[in-house]
């Protein structure tokens, strides 16, 4: 089957429609380049994506010069990135660059009302990706990771090597140029594809044909264990709005419980899956960390969340009404204590004797030794010690603010007051703080 007649017959089977829209993503190179020029022979609606991650200095604004006057030449609509890209302190530059540019795809489809996105991977970057993946110890999934579609990103080539391409671009005169990066040791899938796969080549007997059959037969296999999975996690999994809560009991009775949590994860990025459930028996409040996401083991759940900058400072709120924005959404006011119907209950609202309040009052993170009387108590409590009673998750616990009046604490922010500030008969004016969570 030739390209034209394959691409055809794949846009036909992901439901693509002339109509729909197509973002292409466009590196100059052969084989996206041949990607462009087959799809808009087709007569689909398209646009190219280049992006421009500053690493080759002429040669990057070359290729995107090439790509921008073959847009322009076909009347496309063409889109540039322009990045600085350097490499971080847990993600390589590649890393980087790639996660930039499908942040770049999903931005330009949604903006242009285009429903596909479409990258040009071929069969040797499918077979260089699996083995990546089974260097880094990422499981079945990872071996399997470069599908034909993901959600609306479709890989209409994976099926053809790269040396069909380069015989398509020849007998069609399509133009391309070559990435010099390709041929640096300094990119680890760079050293698969001129070391790793010639030597599996020499050493195969029909060449790669076994690699490439085995690569999608585990793709057949993962299909069907993630289906088994999927039932096997639905009751011990939830999303709150915030963050994924895993049940710790049910995965310490489950005998597969390493898979499970494998399987769980995968989309999180890599994680100490065996440190995890070591981790499982021990004392609430391990952290584990990757590029993106921190994974505590609190007393019931395993926690997986984005963790969030706190910044530690001081607010002042004054005497009177007053709107805060920031770091928190409080809204306070001062009345009279016989304007007021009756003492609210909710742990959001602060209510207490305005004129035992020292102004202005600080608003600040909790610290370590930060104690209080709390509400309908006679003694002193720590703050740690109240919110480990309140059984406060663990990472939700270090962003929790108090009120504070002069070097007496009023209120633990959504929470319980101070009983030293109640109001009494004697109170004359009020001061309310609402929390807007």
């Amino acid at each position: 089957m030739s390209i034209e007649d394959h691409v055809q017959s794949f846009l036909d089977h992901h439901g693509v429609e002339p109509e729909d829209g197509i973002l292409i993503g466009c590196s100059g190179g052969v084989d996206s380049m041949v990607l462009a020029h087959v799809i808009y022979h087709m007569g689909y609606k398209m646009a190219l994506y280049h992006m421009n991650a500053g690493l080759r200095g002429e040669e990057a604004d070359k290729d995107e010069e090439l790509v921008q006057k073959w847009a322009q030449g076909m009347g496309v609509a063409f889109f540039a990135g322009h990045y600085k890209i350097g490499s971080g302190k847990r993600k390589s530059t590649q890393m980087r660059a790639r996660t930039q540019r499908y942040n770049d795809y999903s931005e330009i489809s949604e903006k242009n009302n285009l429903k596909w996105i479409a990258t040009a991977h071929h069969r040797q970057d499918k077979l260089e990706t699996s083995i990546l993946n089974f260097l880094r110890g990422t499981g079945i999934q990872g071996l399997t990771a470069l599908r034909d579609r993901r959600d609306n990103i479709l890989r209409p080539l994976l099926e053809f090597d790269k040396s069909e391409l380069y015989d398509y671009a020849n007998a069609k005169s399509v133009t391309w140029r070559e990435d010099a990066s390709n041929g640096s040791m300094g990119y680890a899938r760079n050293r698969v594809r001129h070391k790793v796969i010639p030597a599996m080549e020499e050493v195969g007997d029909r060449g790669l044909e076994g690699a490439h059959r085995t690569v999608n037969l585990l793709q057949e296999a993962t299909d069907f264990l993630e289906e088994k999975l999927s039932e096997a996690v639905e009751d011990i999994v939830f999303w709150d709005g915030k963050q994924l809560l895993i049940e710790i009991e049910a995965l310490k009775q489950n005998p597969h419980a390493g898979i499970l949590i494998h399987y769980i994860l995968s989309p999180y990025g890599q994680f100490d899956k065996q440190g995890i459930l070591q981790a499982l028996n021990g004392q609430p409040g391990k952290r584990f960390m990757n590029e993106e996401y921190e994974l505590i083991v609190d007393r019931e759940h395993l926690i997986v969340h984005r963790p969030q900058e706190r910044e530690d400072r001081n607010y002042k709120l004054q005497r009177g009404s007053q709107i805060l924005k920031k770091p928190i959404n409080l809204i306070t006011e001062l009345i009279p204590r016989e304007a007021l119907d009756e003492i609210p209950r909710d742990r959001n609202v602060l209510c207490v004797d305005a004129d035992k309040l020292e102004f202005p009052l600080v608003l600040r993170h909790w610290k370590k030794g930060d104690r209080f009387q709390p509400f309908g108590m006679k003694g002193m409590k720590k703050v740690s010690d109240y919110l480990t009673d309140e059984k406060v998750p663990i990472h939700e616990k270090e962003h929790v603010m108090v009120l504070y009046s002069g070097d007496s604490m009023v209120w633990v922010v959504g929470f319980r007051p101070d009983d030293r500030f109640k109001v009494d008969e004697n109170t004359k004016m009020v001061y309310l703080a609402e929390l807007n969570e």
